[in-house]
């Protein structure tokens, strides 16, 4: 079961209600063990040829299961404590967590041991809590694809990783976002279900026994096409092609998703940045002009001025007027000119991404159909902003401080 704290909630109040609600979780979970091993086995969808190879018994595994019911509260003291913190960190939206079911910890064991993970070779009731490192498991959801990176920083100052962070990326990622990781030391690897999450790995030990907790990092789009894609495929639906392919094409949109909100991102610093810089273009035009009629008003005081002093004053006020008529305009095209540089420079990152020559070779036709696409949209769009820009570039005022008088 999971449960999802997010911003501005009344931690306190919510505390006391999901108490309640897990101690009747607790005792709920005392039925859900299973009881028998052919039940486990049914239940579970493990044949025996795959019990076989664990090399378990049903007593080993129910010593185990025992154990872990008994420990239910302390691990949710735990999630809490993980998630409370982890829901103050500036780049996290909300954080989900749950504490794994008991037969879906067996399960795992037995997967593992059929595999002859070495792990998990000398695993007993003893032992298991440092063996399994996700019976806590996190994630840590974020809007803007990037911001991964500042929620590693934020986990890193409160916690030392246990083991070196995991990187899963989708096929056809760009290389300068692996390349990122890379930096980081992350293992990068390829997911064959096609999600990006980044996973960690940390423990805290409130009690003798350390516990272990999973934290995973994704954008909001990626938890709810990996949702959707666990709710539907499984469990009947694990190796159905056509299912798999509308999945895929699903996927693709998410990943879009996350980059068009990285564009947008984007687009609005460099609008927040021009503006910045129109305010301060303002104030320094605004600050010569008041410079420059007050050397006016001192040369028109001048009590001594002959006629050719005169008809220079009144050439300089005729002047600053035009310049104030004028540079408001030349400011603002400016400001114009600077967003449609902005957008075309943004357009360009999906289009040298998306050549042929820099698609990973592995690429399946597909993925490989829906880059030639992206490049093709972005390739027409680049050609009508280069076509505004050189109409705005035409109509562009003259800059009032270059102009010269004939």
């Amino acid at each position: 079961m999971q449960w999802v704290i997010g911003k501005g909630c009344n931690y306190l109040f919510k505390n006391e209600i999901l108490k309640l609600i897990m101690s009747f979780e607790m005792v709920m979970n005392n039925f859900m063990m299973s009881k028998t091993l052919d039940d486990f086995l049914k239940k579970n969808r493990i044949d025996q040829e795959m019990w076989a190879a664990s090399r378990l018994n049903w007593e080993q595994l129910q010593l185990i299961g025992r154990d872990y019911e008994s420990r239910h509260e302390h691990l949710r003291d735990s999630a809490e404590f993980f998630a409370r913190v982890i829901q103050r960190f500036p780049s996290v939206h909300s954080v989900r967590w749950r504490i794994k079911d008991t037969d879906h910890l067996l399960e795992k064991i037995v997967r593992k041991r059929s595999k002859n993970e070495v792990k998990y070779e000398d695993i007993n009731e003893n032992n298991y809590l440092s063996v399994v490192t996700d019976l806590v498991g996190l994630r840590a959801l974020h809007l803007f694809k990037d911001e991964c990176f500042a929620i590693y920083e934020a986990l890193r100052s409160v916690w030392e990783p246990e083991e070196n962070p995991i990187a899963y990326i989708r096929e056809g990622d760009s290389g300068e976002w692996v390349d990122n990781f890379r930096e980081l030391n992350f293992d990068v690897e390829n997911h064959p279900a096609g999600y990006r999450s980044v996973h960690f790995v940390f423990s805290t030990q409130p009690t003798s026994r350390k516990i272990f907790a999973e934290v995973q990092v994704r954008t909001i789009f990626e938890e709810g096409w990996s949702e959707i894609d666990h709710r539907v495929r499984y469990p009947n639906f694990s190796d159905d092609q056509l299912v798999s392919y509308f999945l895929n094409i699903f996927n693709r949109m998410a990943g879009s998703a996350d980059e068009m909100g990285a564009y947008v991102k984007d687009l609005t610093n460099a609008l927040r940045q021009s503006g910045d810089e129109l305010a301060l273009a303002h104030k320094e035009k605004d600050d010569a002009l008041a410079a420059m009629e007050k050397a006016v008003a001192e040369l028109h005081s001048e009590k001594k001025q002959g006629a050719d002093t005169q008809a220079h004053v009144a050439t300089l006020q005729r002047e600053i007027a035009k310049l104030r008529r004028s540079s408001s305009d030349y400011v603002s095209t400016g400001l114009t000119h600077r967003i449609f540089e902005t957008l075309s420079n943004v357009n360009d990152r999906v289009i040298q991404t998306s050549k042929p020559d820099r698609l990973d070779p592995t690429l399946s036709f597909p993925s490989r159909l829906d880059a030639e696409r992206r490049r093709a949209a972005a390739e027409s769009l680049q050609r009508k902003l280069q076509q505004e820009m050189k109409k705005r570039e035409q109509k562009k005022p003259t800059d009032p401080d270059t102009s010269e008088e004939g």
